[in-house]
Formats: structure tokens, sequence, C-alpha cells
């Protein structure tokens, strides 16, 4: 089967002298960019006009002579013959220029070429046996600097503008992600040059998302099909971004950008995420949604309201109940920005939709999916006594405890805190009672014996609320009572934390004593 990806051996000399008409058709012209436009986009070097690339003048001068020589001569660098030279010499085709654009200012791409300590199963020709410094002159890239990068962004937001939804505008979009995700001082730039609208176009009348993700491992396999040995490189690389370039590019454009994230807003940017997450069916799409959404949360107001308005909390509700931990994660952390930025309103809609009992229901195994739920939970419980009342309705109080044998500290002491912020209203107080039945004042010894401040402080709180239950008192002193005594003395800890202790300890030593001295009494009297 002939390779689609393979690359033309014809002289930049004989392309050189092709008519104008014939150059502006084999450069893709229904997309609206011709050869000469394009070169036009691409940085100028010092070694002439090349077809396709702009190479470094000493790469290319170095093959010229070669070919001119017939061959290696002993004055010459050995890697001037290089297997890779048919870049400078491909055709006029402008799909082609646009995977070896994005090859070239791919840094995973180039990572993987710099890693050459395995040796290769080929001949000693082929780059992977080259070592990691000589490799800089085989790949053929120019110096990453602020121009480049510049041109790429022109480059690919016309390409964007262009007509349709295909590989080319994939390639584009994933172009603008990682210009965006490695330099995010672009992001004002790429808006600038009017890249929202043609991105939210592609991600409201793109294709799936599995074909979104075959084109864009295409801009990486192409250009390693023109190696002859292409299987020494590694395979395309995968990532979320794959999965929907244009929501992937949003993100990143989004991302600690107020301005660009009103912009995306104004765009009807949250209608048409709806749109599609409507459609879609994806897990890594869902992800990447929930990301976008605590993105847009978490810098624009207007996007929180955006999203309440049409009806976004119940998509977040039904990802929340997702079998996947890396969508309900990006999800809670989403829901949490949500609340955070547009306070009691989403709060008591999402407790409304029944968002506290799926809450409980979450697995939350793994430390940074039980992480996001504690800090959710108690962004909802603070100041909310009807979610603290849910929590309990729907025994939320026990997946608390058992939280507080987490393997992560911060994990444990979010759960101290949340329970303490619990048992804090009236409305929960019979709450202090089942604390006692869930062996908490247990869990909580083995938190104030430890040594981290992460655990010793919000254990010495929550036994300190314990207390304030006279019945629960003479128990607080058998269990907690020597641990508080230490801990208020340890000079080693800070002040809050040995407040926190000596208060608790107090508390409980008065309400043991007086029992113990009213039992003394009736004895006596007897």
């Amino acid at each position: 089967m002939p390779n689609a990806f393979a690359m033309p051996t014809q002289s930049s000399s004989a392309a050189a002298t092709r008519s104008p008409a014939a150059t502006s058709q084999s450069a893709g012209q229904p997309h609206g960019y011709g050869n000469e436009q394009y070169n036009a986009l691409l940085p100028p070097t010092n070694s002439g006009p090349v077809r396709g690339l702009s190479l470094p003048r000493t790469f290319t001068n170095a093959s010229q002579e070669s070919r001119q020589l017939g061959g290696h001569q002993p004055h010459q660098d050995p890697l001037a013959e290089d297997p890779m030279r048919s870049f400078a010499d491909e055709e006029n085709n402008v799909f082609a220029q646009v995977l070896r654009t994005q090859e070239m200012n791919d840094p995973f791409a180039q990572a993987s070429l710099q890693q050459t300590q395995t040796p290769c199963p080929h001949s000693q020709q082929c780059p992977s046996s080259v070592p990691a410094v000589s490799l800089q002159r085989l790949i053929p890239h120019p110096v990453r600097n602020d121009h480049v990068d510049r041109q790429t962004i022109t480059t690919c937001v016309g390409h964007l503008r262009s007509s349709g939804t295909g590989p080319l505008q994939d390639a584009a979009a994933e172009q603008l992600y990682e210009v965006a995700s490695n330099s995010p001082g672009y992001a004002a730039s790429i808006a600038d040059q009017g890249a929202i609208g043609p991105l939210l176009n592609a991600l409201q009348y793109s294709e799936n998302p599995e074909t979104q993700r075959a084109s864009a491992g295409i801009i990486r396999a192409g250009v390693r099909a023109g190696h002859p040995h292409a299987d020494c490189f590694p395979g395309p690389r995968e990532s979320l971004s794959e999965h929907s370039p244009s929501l992937g590019a949003l993100t990143n454009l989004a991302r600690g950008n107020p301005a660009n994230c009103n912009l995306i807003v104004q765009a009807g940017g949250m209608q048409v995420l709806l749109d599609s997450c409507s459609s879609q069916i994806s897990v890594a799409y869902q992800q990447l949604a929930a990301e976008f959404i605590e993105v847009l949360a978490t810098n624009s107001e207007a996007s929180c309201k955006s999203l309440f308005d049409h009806g976004g909390l119940r998509s977040l509700l039904v990802w929340l109940q997702s079998h996947q931990a890396p969508v309900r994660l990006a999800t809670l952390r989403g829901v949490q920005q949500l609340c955070l930025s547009h306070g009691m309103k989403v709060k008591s809609t999402f407790i409304a939709m029944g968002g506290m009992q799926i809450l409980i229901q979450i697995p939350a195994q793994d430390v940074y999916e039980q992480t996001a739920l504690l800090d959710l939970l108690i962004v909802l419980v603070e100041r909310k006594a009807y979610a603290a009342e849910q929590l309990c309705h729907f025994s939320g109080l026990a997946k608390l405890a058992s939280m507080l044998s987490s393997n992560s500290e911060h994990a444990s002491g979010l759960a101290a805190t949340a329970i303490r912020l619990v048992i804090s209203h009236k409305e929960c107080r019979a709450a202090m009672k089942d604390a006692m039945v869930y062996h908490i004042p247990e869990r909580l010894n083995a938190m104030l014996r430890s040594k981290s401040p992460q655990l010793q402080r919000p254990a010495a709180l929550l036994a300190l609320r314990l207390a304030s239950r006279q019945e629960n008192r003479h128990n607080l002193q058998q269990i907690l009572g020597p641990a508080l005594q230490s801990l208020s003395s340890d000079a080693s800890t800070d002040h809050e934390t040995r407040q926190a202790a000596t208060e608790a300890s107090a508390a409980i030593r008065s309400s043991a004593s007086l029992k113990l001295s009213f039992s003394h009494f009736f004895k006596s009297k007897s």
C-alpha cells in the first residue's frame, strides 16, 4: 500500500520552476492559503527561499555541499548527510507543511527524539543512535522565539477561519492549545487575532471526539512516516486535548485570563459547550468540559451566571455520577468554584436537585478525589445549615468519620474540619451523639498523637467542639485526655493548636471531675 505521508524526493530547484497556477493548486487553494502566503508567515532565514520550511543556514548549506561533493569528506560534518533532508525538498503541499509546523513546535515530540540512549535495531545512520547533543542538528526547526510563536499563531488562526471543519482545523486548534499551554502569555494575543469565534464554531460543528483524536494523531504520524526508520520513534502522544482540540485550546485561552473568559461567555461559549455535551458520550470529553467550566468559574463571575441560566448544574450532577474518577474529580472542582463565585443561589439549587445525596455516594477512593470532595462539602456546610442537615440525613457523618483515617494527612484534616462545621449548627446538635458511635474520638486520638500540624490542629478543634456536649465529656476524658494534656504542654506545636488542646482538656477534665465528685457525695450519704 502506498504511504500517504511519504515525503516526495523532487528537488527544491525543480519545485521552484513551477508555474504560479500549479503552485496555488497544489497548495490547497480551497483553504485560501497558497504557498507564497504560507511562506510569508514563516520566519525569514539567511539560507534563501526554501519550500515549505525555513531551515537553519548551517544545516542547509552542509546538506548542499555534501550532495555536490558526492558524499562525506573527512573535514565535513558527518551529520550533514541526513536521511531527513527531504524536509527541505518537499512539494508545495499546505497540509504537509502544517504537519511539519506542528512537529517543529511540539515539545513532547522533540523530547522523545532526544531520548537516544536505547540502541537502534537498524543501521548506525539512524538518528536514534546519534547522541542527544547532535540530535539538535538533525531536527530541522528554527530556534523557538517570540517571532516564531507569533507567526505560528497567525498561521493557525488563518486555518481556523478557513471553510469547513476537518483535520486541518483540528491541527490548527491543537497547535494553539500547545502554544497557549507552553506560553500562557500568548493567550491574549491569540484572542486578539480573533481565534475564539472560530474555536467555538469548531466546537459546535466538529465531528465526534474519536474522529478528532484520529485526525490529531495524523499530525505527528505524518512526519514520522517520511523517515526511513520511522518505527524507531515513539508512537503518537495521546493527551486529553486530542479528544477535542478546540475545547482544549479554549480552556488554555481562558486559564488565568478573565478578559478571555468574558469574551468566551459573550460569544455564547457556555451555550455551545452545554449543547455539545448533550451529544458527546466520550469520557475524555466530559473531563475536558468539566475542566473548562472550572477554569471559567475561577476567572469570571459572568460565566457562573451564564452556566446557571442555561441549566448547566444538571449536566454537572450527571457527571458527578460518572463511573470514571477523572470525570468526577474535574466536576467536583468545577462545582466548588461555582459555589465560591456565585454564592448561596448555586448552593441552594445544587442541594435542591439532590446534590448532597450524590456527593455522599461518591466512592472517593483516590486521595485527590477525597480532597476535592471534602473541599466542596466544607464550602456547602460552612454557612448552610440545610446542607449540614442533608449530610446527616444521608449518613454523611459516617463517611466523614471514615476519612479521618485517610492515607493523606491533608484529607484527614479536612474531614475533621468538615465534621466540626456540621456539628456546629444547632440543627445538627444531635449528630454529636452519633459522632461517639462512629468511633470519632478513637480516630482523633491517633491524630493528636501524630507529629503533623495538619492532623493535630483540626483534631484539637474538633475535640473542643465535641466537649461542648456534656454527655460526651466523660468518654472523651478517657480517650482523649492524655493526648490533649500532652499536646497542650508541647512547646514544639504552634500557639493555635496548643490553645485549642488546652481549652478542650480543661473542658473535659472539669466535667469529669464534677461527675466524680457527685458520685463520691452519693456514696458518702449512703
